[in-house]
């Protein structure tokens, strides 16, 4: 899971994708995911929660133990 804002959010999407994509050489895809790309989600913890717990909501709700 990456994240981040402004120009950030940006670097954190290319990074996920290259994990899901290849990177340098061919391989199985790895997980990666930019959380600053579900809008829906920052809008509606920025509103409940606060803004500073936009990415942290998620990790908490999406995130697992290595052994998932």
């Amino acid at each position: 899971m990456f994240c981040g804002n402004d120009g950030i959010a940006g670097d954190s999407q290319h990074l996920a994708a290259e994990l899901v994509r290849k990177l340098i050489f061919s391989r199985p895809g790895m997980a990666g995911l930019a959380l600053a790309l579900d809008t829906s989600a920052l809008t509606a913890v920025g509103i409940n929660f606060g803004y500073a717990f936009v990415f942290s909501r998620q990790v908490e709700a999406l995130g697992c133990p290595v052994k998932c």
